[in-house]
């Protein structure tokens, strides 16, 4: 009995707030940019949209009447795979190891994964993610085409790659 009221005091308790960005700030390779839409009366059916440093300026039609997270996210998505793809190429080269395809997906639980037929797949969030972590991710799955496993060897090889491998895991699980 005791240990029921402990559970249901704590559940009935305030949690934490949820960090969340405000509607019109996105992460852009860790850095927050606040996401600035202009409306152009001659500007057809096609987005623009430019990187400042501190600032995404969404170029749209006038009256389009869509918001700006949900106009980022194709760009976002392309964006992803450029990075996530170059970045790939360059460690795999590095590492000696060779991958047979890459996807860039839209997964809810994962960063990225490595199959057995050697295809990467990676969370197009990444590119939101500091640079030093997206890295990390692509050097987790890099290495398990030495290792397809959690082993000793599997992180002596993320660790030979990214030393710093643990604080960029802990900025995944926090944020």
């Amino acid at each position: 009995a005791d240990w029921v009221m402990k559970q249901l005091t704590r559940s009935t308790s305030p949690r934490a707030p949820q960090k969340t960005l405000p509607p019109d700030v996105i992460l852009l390779r860790g850095e927050a940019k606040q996401i600035a839409i202009l409306e152009e009366a001659g500007r057809l059916s096609r987005l623009r949209i430019e990187e400042t440093p501190d600032r995404l300026i969404l170029r749209v039609p006038k009256g389009d009447g869509k918001k700006g997270r949900s106009l980022a996210v194709p760009w976002l998505k392309t964006l992803a795979r450029e990075e996530i793809s170059a970045a790939a190429n360059r460690w795999a080269t590095r590492m000696g190891v060779r991958f047979n395809a890459i996807s860039i997906r839209d997964q809810k639980t994962r960063w990225g994964s490595c199959s057995s037929r050697k295809t990467l797949s990676f969370n197009w969030r990444l590119v939101m993610a500091p640079p030093a972590v997206m890295t990390y991710v692509i050097i987790h799955e890099l290495a398990h085409l030495f290792h397809p496993n959690h082993s000793k060897d599997f992180w002596a090889v993320v660790t030979a790659y990214d030393p710093d491998f643990k604080l960029h895991r802990a900025w995944l699980r926090k944020n």
